[in-house]
């Protein structure tokens, strides 16, 4: 059924995979021949999310520029920067619920369609009502990236390699304000906060061409080899396809369940004070400690430095 007997090492499970030609028992070498299709994927989620998080911080950058030239009050911005997550965190259990039911695939391409068009509208906005509105399309948008992700890694990954292969892209969603931070800072001082969100749109659209074009579930990817899916299958590969659990039963379940409410305040709190950097760190910089806004970009790349090279190691 693709799971491990109790206490065995998955290691020595590869060895029922196609060889390849290599003989005697399998090492390290001949893990390699197995081949690496399965990192290539877990590369193109961690790009997404890097582009995912860059669309996101474009308006923290942004945010002083903006209010001075829109001329909005400090209640304003609050609820501007806030709008991505409203709508961000209501889309969550729907994206969960489709994601099951109509796979990683689909949903992954409409959402990355979607947060392009989002991030385009935002560029393109001419007040503050249509900025407002495009970033809640953002977080409706975005709300299956992270999700997706994780789904994605339990296809394509053995459970021995899933904690690596999920540390590749949760450390993207830190690594992006490491190199979007100072990257937008420029647009914005150069070209005005219209090219901030610009250079993020573009990203975007590269992003959604490129997942369209690489991305498949392992069952459905010509580019990955026999061996390589017996490896993966082998290892635990959670099963393709719906769950056969009713949405309805699934969600009771998960609500009842004391495990999932202790995560749940755990992560609120951990969510609370990672965004708060995020959202509010280069703008705190810029108004209170009287930076200019490539100044606060680059103390704003230290935290995140940090919290990238810790969730890999």
């Amino acid at each position: 059924n693709g799971h491990f007997p109790a206490g065995q090492n998955p290691a020595r499970f590869a060895t029922k995979a196609p060889k390849a030609g290599a003989k005697g028992r399998m090492g390290m070498a001949e893990v390699l021949k197995i081949g690496n299709r399965r990192w290539g994927i877990g590369v193109l989620l961690a790009v997404g999310v890097l582009v995912n998080y860059l669309d996101r911080i474009s308006i923290s950058v942004a945010a002083p520029q903006l209010q001075k030239e829109l001329n909005l009050s400090s209640e304003q911005i609050g609820l501007l920067l806030s709008a991505f997550f409203w709508s961000y965190s209501l889309a969550q259990l729907p994206s969960g619920m489709l994601l099951d039911r109509f796979g990683v695939t689909r949903v992954g391409r409409v959402g990355a369609f979607l947060w392009t068009v989002a991030s385009t509208l935002t560029a393109l906005s001419t007040g503050y009502l249509g900025i407002f509105v495009a970033r809640m399309l953002l977080g409706v948008a975005e709300a299956p990236g992270m999700i997706s992700c994780q789904k994605a890694t339990g296809y394509w990954f053995p459970r021995h390699e899933r904690s690596r292969s999920t540390a590749v892209f949760d450390s993207a969603a830190k690594f992006a304000n490491v190199i979007g931070v100072p990257l937008v800072a420029f647009f914005v001082v150069r070209f005005g906060w219209r090219w901030g969100f610009g250079i993020t749109a573009m990203m975007s659209i590269a992003y959604f061409f490129a997942y369209w074009i690489l991305y498949r579930d392992p069952s459905q990817d010509k580019k990955l080899g026999a061996a390589e899916h017996t490896y993966i299958l082998a290892g635990g590969a959670v099963k393709e396809g719906p769950s056969g659990i009713g949405q309805i039963n699934m969600l009771g379940y998960v609500l009842r369940n004391r495990k999932v409410w202790a995560h749940t305040i755990g992560y609120s709190a951990y969510g609370y004070s990672f965004y708060l950097f995020l959202t509010w760190l280069p703008g705190y910089m810029v108004q209170t400690l009287h930076m200019t806004i490539l100044k606060s970009a680059a103390f704003t790349i230290i935290p995140w430095m940090c919290a990238s090279l810790a969730d890999l190691l």
